[in-house]
């Protein structure tokens, strides 16, 4: 094996990421070569350090921001399998817009509805007319006078 090949592959090594035969002769070369066996050492100390290290956590937010790019990236993927997949994803990116665009106007609209009817059913009472004024009986009168003054 060449030197340029075992410096390449040096990181798959230190993960144990190479089968059996091929491992074993890297590690022979290793074993022979000097500047690949200082190079190997060097990186397998650099990762025990770093192994070592305390670990930062986290934020909860870019955490959550994180998994949504990932989440709309495998979305992104899936629907380039199919064109039923293509279809089912555009339906629902619709839909979703759709919904956040109605929204904002449905709780607005329905308290307008039902102040509407509110007002409505509170006036309905004060529409209706007694029909008893209405007649000819003088008794009973007019609610005006005929030459138009209020009574």
């Amino acid at each position: 094996m060449s030197c340029e090949n075992v410096r390449n592959r040096i990181s798959l090594l230190l993960d144990h990421r190479i089968d059996g035969g091929e491992r074993d002769t890297m590690v022979a070369h290793l074993a022979s070569c000097d500047a690949c066996g200082a190079r190997f050492e060097s990186l397998r100390d650099m990762k025990r350090v770093m192994g070592k290290m305390s670990q930062t956590p986290v934020p909860a937010n870019v955490q959550a921001k994180l998994r949504a790019l990932a989440a709309h990236e495998r979305a992104r993927q899936l629907t380039r399998l199919s064109r039923g997949s293509r279809i089912s994803y555009w339906s629902g990116r619709l839909y979703m817009e759709f919904e956040n665009l109605m929204r904002p106007i449905a709780l607005p609209f329905a308290g307008g509805v039902f102040a509407a009817l509110l007002a409505f059913a509170m006036l309905v009472p004060n529409l209706s007319f007694a029909h008893h004024l209405f007649n000819d009986d003088p008794a009973v009168g007019f609610p005006t006078n005929p030459d138009g003054k209020v009574v």
